[in-house]
Order: C-alpha cells, then structure tokens, then sequence
C-alpha cells in the first residue's frame, strides 16, 4: 500500500473585491518630509515661546502694580493736603481770625459807611440813604 501524501491549502478568506472605477488609479501615501525630530524641535520651541512670555506678562504685571502703588500714594499725600489747606481756610474766614488778621495789619473800624449811588454816581453814607 503506498500512501500518498495530499497537500491540502491553508484555510483562507476570500477577498473582498473593490469595484473597479475606470480613470483611478492608486496612488501611494506620500511620506512626511519631517522627521520626529523637527516636531520635537516644534514642541519644545512653542514651550520655551510659552515660559518667555508668561515672563514677560508677570513682569510688566508687577511693574505697573509699582507704578499704581506709587500713583495712590501721590493721591493719599494730596488728598491729606487738601484736606490740610481746607481747614486753613475755613479757620482763615471766621469773623475773628478776619478781625484778628485786620488788627495785625493795622486797619481800624470805618467811622462813617458810605457807598456808591449808581444812579447819581456819587458816594453818600448810609445814615443819607436811610433818609429818602
């Protein structure tokens, strides 16, 4: 008895068949031009691009919170000397610091008051005006 040996075939699927479009062709994926390298070169760039300025933008942060500190304190010394003229003003305008700056000048009490009559343009006292 001889024994024959029978090659038998690998189980397979069948392919699916793409339908056929006449004009295309197939084309091959372009390879990319770049490597891992330039995009790691990219990434690490818009890092450092990220850090400057952040930097940048703390700094100038700071700065002006200097500037406004500085501007409030101008405001807070003003405001304290107005505050300081007001009240040397309102002293300054009472009925005896008025009479009390009049005697320093040497200036006395009228005897007489007059005044100007527009009409008849000319200066009469008052004791004339009450009078008519």
């Amino acid at each position: 008895m001889a024994a024959t040996m029978t090659q038998t075939k690998p189980h397979t699927r069948p392919r699916a068949t793409r339908p056929v479009v006449e004009g295309l062709t197939l084309v091959a994926t372009p390879q990319p031009k770049r490597g891992v390298a330039a995009t790691v070169v990219l990434c690490v760039g818009l890092l450092i691009a990220a850090f400057v300025s952040v930097f940048v933008l703390n700094t100038l942060t700071v700065r002006t919170a200097y500037q406004l500190r500085g501007v409030n304190v101008q405001l807070s010394d003003a405001t304290t000397a107005q505050e300081s003229l007001k009240d040397q003003v309102t002293k300054a305008q009472t009925p005896e610091a008025i009479r009390a700056r009049a005697d320093q000048l040497g200036l006395v009490p009228a005897q007489t008051i007059r005044h100007i009559d527009v009409q008849t343009r000319t200066v009469v006292q008052a004791q004339e005006d009450e009078k008519k």
